[in-house]
C-alpha cells in the first residue's frame, strides 16, 4: 500500500488522502480519526487480499453501526447513504494499479457494493445492488458487460477472472481482454509478504508500556515502543528502512 484514501467516512467527510511508509506514525488528539484510519486499513485489505466482507465491530477497532461509521453531516442533511475508499499498489517499475470499494447501508452493517481495480491499461469492477451482481471491463475503447451467469461466480475480482475468458465477451477486442486479465495478474504480483500491522493508540501506561520484556504484538499497541527501540539499538539497516 503505498496510499490510502477516505471520504464520507467517520470524522473524513471531504475525500482525504495519506501517504503509506513501510512505518507510519499517527499522532492526534482524541477524535481526530486515528482509530478509523486503521480500521479502514484492515477493512481494504480484508477486501482486496483476504476476499472477505470486513467487520467493523471486529476488535480492537469496533467502530459501531453503518450509521456511526457514514460522515454525519448535520442538520436537515443528516448521514452519508455510502462512504468510499481506496489505496494505491505498486513496486518498482511497475504501473500503479488501484483498488476502489464503496460501501452501503444493508441492515445496519456497512457491505461492500462496488469494487474496482484499475491502472493505465484498464478497469475491472464488480457492483452489487437491489440483490443484483453486475460486473464491467472497460478499456479506453469502451465498457464491456460481463454476461449474469459470470458476475455471480463470485463477487471478488481475481477469482472472478479464474472463470473468465475472452469467449465469455466476444464485443471484447482480444486485446483489451488480456490487457485487462495482466491488470489482475498485477495486482496480485504486487500482494505484500506481510500484511500491514494496525496497532491501536498506546495508552499511558508506562508500567506496561515501557517494560523490555514485553515485546510481543498485541492489538493495543503497548509493544511499539520497546520495538522501536530495539530497531533503533540492535538492527540499524532494518531502522532505516522503516523510517526511510
Amino acid at each position: 500500500m503505498k496510499h490510502i484514501w477516505l471520504e464520507n467516512y467517520r470524522c473524513f467527510r471531504e475525500r482525504q488522502e495519506a501517504r503509506l511508509s513501510p512505518l507510519t506514525l499517527l499522532v492526534g488528539d482524541n477524535s481526530t480519526g486515528k482509530t478509523s484510519f486503521l480500521a479502514m486499513i484492515r477493512a481494504l485489505w480484508d477486501i482486496a487480499y483476504r476476499h472477505r466482507v470486513p467487520n467493523f465491530k471486529e476488535e480492537p477497532y469496533d467502530l459501531g453501526s453503518f450509521d456511526e461509521i457514514a460522515h454525519h453531516r448535520g442538520g436537515r442533511s443528516g448521514g452519508a447513504t455510502s462512504f468510499a475508499s481506496g489505496f494505491e499498489i505498486a513496486s518498482g517499475s511497475r504501473p500503479a494499479a488501484n483498488w476502489s470499494v464503496e460501501f452501503s447501508k444493508r441492515g445496519t452493517a456497512p457491505m461492500p457494493v462496488k469494487r474496482q481495480l484499475a491502472n493505465e491499461q484498464g478497469n475491472l469492477w464488480v457492483e452489487h445492488r437491489d440483490n443484483e451482481s453486475k460486473v464491467w471491463l472497460g478499456t479506453p475503447r469502451g465498457e464491456f458487460v460481463v454476461p449474469m451467469p459470470l458476475a455471480i461466480v463470485g463477487d471478488q475480482l481475481p477469482p472472478l477472472l479464474v472463470h473468465l475468458s475472452h469467449n465469455d465477451v466476444p464485443t471484447m477486442p482480444k486485446q483489451h481482454y488480456e490487457a485487462i486479465k495482466q491488470l489482475v495478474h498485477l495486482a496480485a504480483a504486487l500482494r505484500p509478504y506481510q500484511p500491514p500491522h494496525a496497532g491501536a493508540p498506546v495508552r499511558s501506561k508506562p508500567h506496561r508500556t515501557y517494560d523490555p520484556a514485553r515485546v510481543a504484538r498485541d492489538p493495543e499497541g503497548d509493544y511499539v515502543p520497546m520495538f522501536l527501540a530495539n530497531q533503533y539499538f540492535e538492527n540499524k539497516k532494518h531502522w532505516v528502512r522503516l523510517v526511510g
